[in-house]
């Protein structure tokens, strides 16, 4: 089974896209945490089944929320390189730790 691992780029998608949804209902910034939690147990369950998108590249649609999680496999190591997790609305948000609790980012390592 593959291990999920973030890009940096992606790390901070994730977390100004939780600060946003935070401003407006905790419980909708919640919910955006349990949605991508359950995104990321899906790709790591079946890696290859979501549209590959360009060339190497998967993506998977949230529904609820307006955002795509992009990934590559690399095979070799074993590991799911989420690339970007694309908000469809620019956001620009400086975190605090709480944020990043309620984001859940320390279960996931940047590379």
């Amino acid at each position: 089974m593959y291990k999920i691992t973030l890009r940096e780029r992606a790390a901070k998608e994730y977390l100004e896209a939780v600060i946003w949804y935070k401003e407006r209902s905790l419980l909708a910034a919640e919910n955006f945490v349990k949605l991508v939690d359950e995104a990321f147990s899906k790709i790591e369950a079946e890696p290859e089944y979501y549209r590959n998108s360009y060339k190497y590249f998967h993506e998977l649609k949230l529904g609820k929320y307006p955002c795509t999680i992009v990934y590559f496999i690399d095979k070799t190591r074993d590991i799911i390189v989420i690339t970007t997790l694309f908000h469809n609305k620019k956001i620009q948000i400086k975190s605090t730790e709480d944020d990043q609790r309620l984001a859940g980012l320390s279960a996931w390592k940047g590379t």
